[in-house]
């Protein structure tokens, strides 16, 4: 009852009714999340305040018993759903739980389809599955799934899974952190993580690459141990002057 009451609300319905959004109005680029339940969604909408547009999936918890497969389909599902509604990319996608993994599999989906996805945030998932884009890892120091707690060696799995990840840590048990005072520690992190993409990501191939060049002249055997300088030679062929990286891509 706990998932499904109070029934899920929100000021916008994607195409098929599976994302909900609360605070839609708002300047700041949007936050895509997969909860547990509606009171997940409803108190990090109101933590984040009207400025925040969040748009809220379901992770199925407690309705569906997800295998890969089902997070496959969802996923793509929840991909199209996202793409529905012409917001402008890069997108940042999030999840709790195991709202974590299915938010992981649908920015999966959207990269291999060519849409940009600047940030993954991934608040304590309960396992751990390779990511290659940017993410933020979120983990509740006593928290049941708290990896630093589980594993030996967590901080190389971390990197080995999520090569381009942050990790974080709140002191919170499980299910703490949609509660105060936890609840305010998270916004601070999420909106200092979704400040940094925006300023730092450079979203897709910018129009220039396909007008730009490189000569490289390396040696065609080299030997072990050695250090080798290889000259590289780039050609700006597009006609315009390539600015700083927030500008150029």
């Amino acid at each position: 009852v706990s998932v499904t009451q109070p029934w899920w609300r929100g000021d916008f319905i994607s195409e098929n009714g599976l994302i909900y959004g609360c605070n839609i109005g708002g300047s700041r680029p949007p936050l895509f999340w997969c909860f547990q339940g509606y009171q997940e969604f409803d108190a990090l909408a109101q933590a984040l305040g009207p400025d925040q547009p969040l748009y809220g999936m379901r992770s199925g918890h407690l309705i569906i018993a997800l295998s890969q497969d089902d997070y496959l389909h969802m996923a793509y599902a929840y991909a199209q759903e996202i793409l529905s509604l012409g917001l402008p990319e890069p997108l940042v996608l999030g999840g709790n739980c195991q709202g974590a993994l299915l938010s992981q599999k649908t920015a999966q989906v959207l990269m291999a389809h060519d849409h940009a996805v600047a940030l993954l945030i991934a608040l304590n998932p309960p396992v751990i599955t390779p990511y290659v884009g940017n993410a933020a890892f979120i983990v509740g120091r006593y928290d049941k799934f708290n990896p630093f707690q589980r594993f030996h060696d967590a901080d190389a799995i971390l990197r080995a899974n999520l090569p381009r990840c942050s990790i974080d840590t709140l002191p919170s048990r499980h299910g703490e952190l949609f509660l105060e005072p936890m609840l305010t520690l998270l916004v601070q992190l999420l909106n200092k993580h979704i400040d940094t993409v925006q300023d730092s990501y450079c979203g897709s191939f910018a129009e220039w690459s396909l007008q730009a060049s490189f000569e490289v002249s390396a040696p065609k055997t080299m030997e072990p141990n050695r250090i080798y300088e290889i000259p590289l030679t780039f050609y700006n062929n597009s006609g315009t002057t390539l600015g700083s990286k927030a500008q150029s891509g």
